[in-house]
């Protein structure tokens, strides 16, 4: 799987406040991890993109001084991410579907499922989760 190109896009987040910078930290350093990896190991990969491209767009909702707040208080609760964080993500109706369907695809392999039993990622997966991680990581670098 390529990631030069998702690279540079996590490498070109934001960073309004500490935490971004965290963040893009600990993506670089996954990254690292996900070149020629096995099948399994980039459905993770590409889950966690996903979702952390969308955390940090739904966390850019909120004042730079209440952002610290509200992620200690979803980490509280055992909801540091989830799919609600999307719907609030400011991204337009349409690619909040696109990253929606990516992220279910993706996420059907790292579960007990047939997808994940099928040995493989199937390619078109594989680009729908890249497509979707470009336009989350678009949004996050202006």
């Amino acid at each position: 799987m390529e990631l030069g190109r998702v690279k540079e896009l996590v490498s070109s987040i934001r960073e309004d406040w500490p935490y971004e910078g965290q963040v893009k930290g600990f993506l670089l350093k996954l990254l690292e991890g996900c070149e020629g990896s096995d099948w399994l190991k980039a459905a993770c990969c590409l889950k966690l993109l996903i979702e952390s491209g969308i955390q940090l767009l739904y966390l850019r909702r909120f004042k730079p001084e209440e952002r610290e707040r509200v992620l200690r208080r979803r980490a509280r609760r055992a909801a540091s991410f989830n799919m609600s964080m999307l719907e609030r993500s400011g991204l337009p109706g349409p690619y909040k579907a696109k990253v929606l369907r990516a992220y279910l695809a993706i996420a059907a392999y790292v579960h007990p499922s047939p997808e994940a039993l099928g040995q493989s990622l199937r390619p078109r997966d594989v680009e729908r989760a890249l497509e979707a991680i470009e336009l989350l990581f678009s949004a996050l670098a202006k």
